[in-house]
């Protein structure tokens, strides 16, 4: 019994040496948990503006993506035809160009 009386006079020492370090961590995390209270409303601000250029942007890229679609169906409509024309130009001989030149223009 005696070993325990002495045990706790320890402990009892001990935790008032320790208070000082207690009170100094309690003030630490005090002002640690006021800064990040800070910094959360401050984040919150900051998410409220990002969710609406978020969203602004999901519009912006849909309508992006609705006028690429439309070119690309364009194109793949006007592709084959340039291909046609080309092919076209390339079997012009240089003949015809002299024979063209032979026409007289009407009057």
């Amino acid at each position: 019994m005696q070993t325990a009386a002495i045990e706790v006079d320890k402990l009892s020492r001990k935790l008032e040496a320790d208070a000082p370090i207690l009170a100094k961590t309690q003030i630490e995390v005090e002002s640690t948990k006021k800064i990040i209270s800070e910094k959360t409303v401050k984040a919150e601000a900051v998410k409220s503006v990002v969710v609406v250029e978020e969203e602004e942007a999901g519009k912006q890229a849909a309508e992006v993506k609705a006028i690429k679609d439309n070119a690309d169906t364009e194109l793949n409509t006007a592709l084959p035809e340039l291909a046609a024309a080309v092919k076209k130009v390339e079997q012009i001989e240089v003949s015809a160009f002299y024979s063209l030149k032979t026409i007289q223009k009407p009057a």
